[in-house]
């Protein structure tokens, strides 16, 4: 469709059949036209599990509440850039993000990442995935306290805040030079990766 369709609560619920909205379990809001997900409207939805998003214009996942009652999720067939979103799913155990072309490799861990309690993408089992993931953030997290051993631990002993602020600039470019492991492909998802540990390494003083 080429114009966004609005959802609303009786929309919602002529496409169920149902008029007691705990009782809807599976929705599918399929080639709407969406921009956007109707999150407001999803959060009065108790007991959905299962959610329909394909085929529509989604560019990105609004993180505007959670949904922990969704575990099955189809972003199949839009124009996904990002997974960043996927924090609003955290019991989230089946997704589909196939036919996104712009969605990469990277974007997959990092989908992987976000979501503990996954277990099937694009209908396949993730465990070797998932196994893999874990490798590469052990790797990237024992990198990252050893760059910041060698050579940032001394300087940070009770620093000023300007000095702070200069040493952080610092470990981020020395961290972007010096841990590289895993391929070029995943080169997005190891930099996110690596700001998260620098933070919780900068702040545990290791």
């Amino acid at each position: 469709m080429s114009t966004s369709v609005p959802v609303t609560i009786e929309d919602i619920k002529s496409r169920t059949g149902y008029d007691d909205l705990s009782e809807i379990r599976q929705l599918s809001l399929s080639e709407l036209g969406l921009t956007h997900i109707p999150s407001k409207l999803l959060q009065q939805l108790p007991n959905l599990e299962d959610l329909d998003l394909s085929l529509n214009k989604l560019t990105a996942i609004e993180n505007e509440g959670a949904l922990p009652q969704v575990k099955k999720l189809s972003f199949a067939g839009n124009h996904l850039s990002s997974t960043d979103g996927l924090t609003a799913f955290p019991n989230l155990e089946n997704v589909n993000v196939t036919d996104n072309p712009t969605l990469e490799v990277s974007d997959k861990y990092k989908l992987v990442s976000l979501c503990p309690k996954l277990k099937i993408m694009d209908g396949k089992d993730i465990s070797l995935m998932r196994d893999a993931v874990n490798r590469l953030d052990a790797t990237l997290s024992q990198k990252t306290v050893e760059v910041w051993k060698a050579h940032f631990n001394k300087k940070y002993s009770q620093p000023e805040d300007r000095k702070s602020t200069q040493l952080e600039k610092e470990f981020i470019e020395k961290l972007k030079t010096e841990v590289t492991c895993g391929p070029a492909m995943l080169t997005s998802y190891r930099e996110y990766k690596v700001l998260i540990i620098k933070t919780k390494t900068a702040s545990c003083g290791h």
